[in-house]
């Protein structure tokens, strides 16, 4: 059975119910009633995704960081990813963040610098936070580099062959 939206005399819209064996009686906190449904949905869903992959941890971003650092691996461009994911959820973190650090930070730089300064410390974090039961797995794609520069031959190399 789903939860119910009910609206108090306040004008605040209340949730009210059980969902699958989660009992919920708690305020929303707002007097918009399409609001309160959002609302409503969001907590189902939390219920179920707890369900499929564990429940949610309330570790942030910089605490995972500081364990993964802790725990011997270096920390080296971790920084910019620090100041920008700061009060994050790790479980809440996704590939779109790490995308929107390459853009704020490394703007007009080449795929494997973005790789290794932001993609895979990142990924290296967040696969530590898994491991530690912060967060669901996550497999984070890395940008396809390119295979190197063309080196052309000199006239004199090409005349040698």
């Amino acid at each position: 059975m789903a939860f119910k939206v009910y609206k108090r005399k306040s004008g605040i819209y209340h949730l009210r119910g059980t969902f699958r064996g989660q009992r919920a009686d708690r305020s929303l906190g707002t007097r918009d009633k399409v609001l309160a449904d959002q609302l409503r949905q969001a907590a189902e869903q939390a219920i179920v995704y707890e369900e499929i992959h564990g429940p949610l941890c309330n570790k942030t971003f910089e605490e995972a960081a500081l364990g993964y650092m802790n725990s011997g691996k270096p920390g080296r461009f971790l920084e910019p990813l620090i100041e920008h994911l700061a009060g994050r959820k790790v479980a809440h973190v996704v590939r779109a963040d790490l995308d929107d650090i390459a853009q704020k930070y490394y703007p007009n730089r080449s795929d494997a610098t973005i790789n290794r300064q932001v993609y895979a410390p990142g990924s290296a974090v967040l696969n530590y936070a898994a491991d530690q039961g912060w967060r669901a797995p996550i497999r984070v794609k890395k940008r396809a580099e390119s295979k190197g520069r063309t080196r052309w031959l000199k006239v004199e190399e090409a005349e040698r062959l």
